[in-house]
């Protein structure tokens, strides 16, 4: 009788998964996720810091755009996306325009929001052309000016409501992309 529940029990929780499995695939993440491939690395791991781990990451890219059938690529700290990103995983841009290779460095700070972030700090306003302060380094709020606004996504969970997000290219590299 035990045997019998047991593998009752089983195929239930079975069934469960494979609906669970189902409706997570019909659910629309905000990017297209058909012929992407994420990889995670973190090279401090490996001991690289500062200018030296900025190197290494553009080699990468260098040598991983360089495959037979590779389109884009593109690096990012973290999702939201920098640079290139927003074109790499096919996520729109429905104002303005995306990150681009010339804003990283020393000049003015530019970001790419989320439809859901300008609707709530600018509503019934155009983001694109406003300004918000930004943390930097811990405690310093810097001017950044806001140059797109990108579809919302979903970037950790599937059942998440969108995020107030943005994307702003890293200061410490040449190209992050």
């Amino acid at each position: 009788m035990a045997q019998v529940a047991l593998s009752l029990m089983l195929v239930v929780t079975a069934g469960v998964f494979v609906r669970t499995l189902q409706q997570a695939a019909r659910i629309d993440p905000g990017f297209d996720t058909a012929d992407i491939v994420l990889a995670n690395v973190d090279v401090s791991l490996a001991g690289y810091r500062d200018q030296t781990a900025v190197d290494l990451v553009q080699r990468y890219h260098t040598r991983i755009q360089s495959l037979n059938g590779v389109v884009s690529v593109a690096a990012a700290r973290m999702i939201p996306l920098q640079g290139s990103g927003f074109d790499t995983v096919r996520m729109g841009i429905v104002d303005g325009r995306g990150l681009r290779a010339t804003d990283h460095g020393t000049g003015a700070r530019v970001a790419v929001v989320h439809e859901s972030f300008a609707r709530a700090a600018w509503p019934g306003r155009p983001a694109v052309g406003q300004r918000f302060l930004q943390q930097h380094r811990g405690d310093v709020d810097v001017p950044v000016e806001v140059v797109g606004i990108a579809a919302d996504a979903k970037y950790r969970y599937l059942n998440d409501a969108p995020g107030h997000s943005c994307s702003s290219p890293s200061r410490s590299s040449r190209s992050a992309t």
